[in-house]
């Protein structure tokens, strides 16, 4: 009978830090909330769309409200999509859930180093 291997699940999300609460809260979130990028990315597009603040002549340009400018920390007047969500998921917080089966995911809100495994050989090394 072969053992079951218990796998150690670890994704990178993001949490709503003080730079994106004020645009965030409009949605529910409070500081230290965990978002997906998902949600994230639906919430930028909700609320550019439902404050009619894409340019009507070029799609693919934003114009800036003050709240969304201070967010994407810039004084700019227009910005492309893709560098409003860049900028906006940049701004937000990185956390690390790491879980278990049978365990209780654990959230660490802290930048983590990837680590390596690989075996050392070479002069000195004993094995």
């Amino acid at each position: 009978m072969k053992k079951k291997r218990k796998i150690l699940r670890w994704s990178k999300r993001s949490f709503c830090n003080a730079h994106v609460t004020p645009l965030f809260s409009l949605y529910g979130h409070k500081k230290g909330d965990i978002m997906l990028r998902k949600t994230i990315r639906d919430h930028i597009t909700d609320y550019v769309r439902s404050r009619d603040l894409p340019d009507p002549v070029d799609k693919k340009l934003i114009r800036l409200d003050p709240l969304l400018s201070s967010v994407v920390k810039t004084r700019d007047l227009t910005a492309t999509w893709n560098q409003v969500m860049q900028k906006v998921e940049a701004n937000c917080g990185t956390c690390h859930v790491i879980s278990l089966p049978d365990k209780f995911p654990i959230t660490v809100k802290a930048t983590c180093r990837p680590y390596s495994s690989k075996s050392r050989s070479g002069p000195g090394i004993r094995r």
